[in-house]
């Protein structure tokens, strides 16, 4: 089964180079098989079981369920583009509809650009502006854990993953403070210096309306790109049944086929099918 390899921006943390290489493999139907079963789940948990199952090295090692939780969520979506990639093509064109002439917009997506890019060096202490004062913050970019333990706050989740990505507060007059004392109208500004840090953590795509020339940003979701190109549960064992039924072969050698490798079959199966 072939395998490729991604380079995070954070990884495991080190200043080495490998402990920011991973190497997944291509995605099989018990991936799909997988999804289909978490239909109900939320993203995130299912983000997390799809890179566990896909995730062969990180670093010199295989990673461990801790090592995977502390990947940031910039990280995440980094190997989930990167599995769009293998599975979609070098480039994907979305659809998207204009927020000023309501006209359907198709944006060019090239996923190498996305997953190689290297933002500028942002700043890991900064300053935020309150309505007393200049806070100042030291920062660290969420990870798979903090929004496991920020859905769990149900309405608060968003503001708990800002706070988590808090090391140290101070107030206006150079206090340390808890993370929970972050102002309300710092959010937005501590939203995006975060996001600095981590870019793909929300991966924003600038476009241009060609109807009525209005700019604005789109969010690109690799995980929803996966869901799609996967499928449901009813498509991949609609295929699982005609493969056993050209090919006497099981449920589990059919599922352990990779996806491009099933899809020809599957397409040798229904021409011999037509031809009958």
């Amino acid at each position: 089964m072939h395998s490729f390899q991604v380079e995070l921006l954070h990884g495991l943390g080190g200043a080495d180079r490998m402990d920011r290489l991973a190497e997944l493999r291509e995605p099989t139907g018990e991936d799909q098989a997988l999804l289909a079963e978490m239909d109900r789940a939320l993203p995130a948990r299912s983000t997390s079981a799809l890179i566990a199952n896909l995730l062969l090295r990180l670093g010199n090692a295989r990673p461990t369920p801790d090592q995977l939780a502390k990947l940031t969520l910039g990280d995440r979506e980094r190997l989930l583009l990167a599995v769009c990639s293998h599975l979609l093509g070098a480039q994907a064109d979305l659809a998207v509809t204009c927020p000023a002439c309501r006209a359907l917009v198709e944006v060019p997506i090239r996923f190498s650009d996305l997953i190689s890019a290297r933002p500028a060096r942002a700043a890991i202490r900064c300053s935020l502006v309150a309505g007393d004062g200049e806070w100042s913050a030291e920062l660290t970019p969420p990870t798979g854990m903090d929004l496991d333990r920020a859905m769990k706050a149900g309405s608060e989740a968003a503001r708990r993953l800002l706070e988590s990505g808090l090391m140290a507060l101070f107030d206006a007059r150079g206090q340390a403070v808890s993370r929970d004392a972050l102002p309300q109208e710092c959010e937005a500004e501590l939203a995006e210096k975060l996001l600095a840090l981590d870019p793909l953590a929300e991966c924003r795509i600038g476009v241009e309306c060609p109807h009525c020339t209005q700019h604005f940003d789109t969010l690109l979701d690799g995980f929803a790109l996966l869901r799609t190109a996967f499928g449901g549960a009813e498509a991949l064992y609609g295929d699982v049944y005609r493969m056993a039924r050209a090919y006497h072969w099981s449920e589990a050698d059919i599922l352990a086929l990779p996806l491009a490798k099933r899809a020809r079959y599957l397409a040798i199966a229904m021409a011999a099918e037509a031809d009958t």
